[in-house]
């Protein structure tokens, strides 16, 4: 009973003037608002959305060539070029001792001969038959006789063209015998069939055997060649445009290629991760091709909204960003990107242009 009298006599301390200020049991005095701090602040506005990406790249040569010695009986002499030569189209390479083919070739080259006379003299005898038999049938006045002659004819006609096929080929053959083993007893050397550097050579003593196409020396041409960049992402495509830098940090040199090679369009089980660049002409005297990258512009568009990305945080999988209100407060709103880069972030639903958004 004490207590409930304490709380009525506090109750009525409060005069009727002091009540009658206030529309609320709370003094407008005592009303505390709370304040919108910010650093940094936006205006969404439409403009230029750019997305980049850069690489390093590495030098591919795409045509090599692995020299063989392509005859029997060979032995190895000496090589006259060592890794990293640069050579011209027919340096000689490499020097083999031959086996002596003399009998070989006499004996092929006599094949040939006969070949050749035995096919003119059998040709020239078929020719006389067949006119002989020509002759008959025109001498013939019997129908039933003319007819058997004319048949006598035709199969002399077709004796005499498969004879002459038979023995061409045969001579072809042999003609192709005999080259083969002019060829070889000849190739006592390995030339180079391009301009351009050695890379490997089969270690050989002197005196060992040569087999037939075995792999002695290989080459590749410094023409054409492309740069080759890991392309995982798909971010560089087909005849896409590209800057390219190169040489030392102090004196790097920029230059223009495009993309020759990617296969972002093929299933992604037969892709390779790789993109092939081609550089345009340049002077390549007293340049390093050394520290390469490649840039490209991977996304380019002009006339969207684009925000700071740093305005932007993500909540359950979800980006938002603060608006400031006419009344100087934040309203926290949801946005649909569709592309983002390390400092931009392109809206495509949630905000509109002359909004203003709080970054810091």
């Amino acid at each position: 009973m004490y207590r409930i009298s304490l709380l009525l006599a506090a109750l009525l301390l409060c005069t009727a003037p002091a009540c009658a200020e206030s529309d609320s049991l709370i003094s407008d005095d005592l009303i505390r608002k709370d304040t919108v701090y910010y650093a940094n602040t936006e205006t969404v506005e439409h403009t230029v959305f750019e997305k980049n990406a850069s690489t390093s790249a590495t030098v591919y040569l795409p045509y090599l060539y692995s020299l063989k010695y392509e005859g029997d009986g060979a032995k190895f002499s000496e090589y006259l070029v060592k890794r990293n030569d640069e050579v011209h189209a027919g340096d000689v390479l490499a020097v083999f001792t031959t086996a002596d083919k003399s009998v070989e070739i006499a004996s092929a080259q006599m094949d040939r001969e006969h070949a050749e006379k035995d096919y003119a003299d059998g040709k020239k005898q078929k020719e006389e038959q067949l006119k002989t038999l020509r002759g008959e049938l025109s001498g013939t006045a019997d129908a039933w006789e003319k007819q058997l002659k004319a048949l006598a004819v035709e199969k002399a006609e077709i004796e005499l063209e498969r004879y002459c096929y038979q023995q061409e080929k045969k001579i072809a053959d042999l003609a192709e015998k005999l080259a083969e083993l002019e060829e070889e007893a000849g190739k006592s050397t390995l030339e180079a069939p391009i301009d351009g550097v050695i890379s490997e050579v089969t270690y050989k003593r002197v005196g060992d055997r040569v087999f037939w196409g075995e792999v002695l020396i290989t080459m590749y041409s410094t023409e054409n060649a492309l740069l080759k960049i890991s392309n995982d992402r798909g971010a560089f495509r087909y005849g896409m445009p590209v800057t390219i830098e190169l040489g030392p940090r102090q004196s790097r040199i920029k230059l223009n290629g495009t993309v020759v090679g990617a296969d972002n369009l093929l299933p992604e089980k037969r892709r390779t991760g790789a993109a092939y660049i081609q550089v345009e002409p340049f002077d390549e005297t007293g340049v390093k091709i050394t520290q390469i990258s490649v840039s490209a512009k991977t996304a380019w568009l002009d006339g969207v909204l684009v925000i700071p990305r740093r305005a932007m945080t993500m909540e359950a999988g979800k980006y938002y960003v603060n608006i400031l209100t006419d009344e100087n407060s934040l309203k926290k709103r949801s946005v649909k990107v569709a592309l983002t880069t390390s400092t931009q972030a392109w809206i495509l639903q949630g905000l509109s242009e002359g909004q203003t958004i709080v970054i810091d």
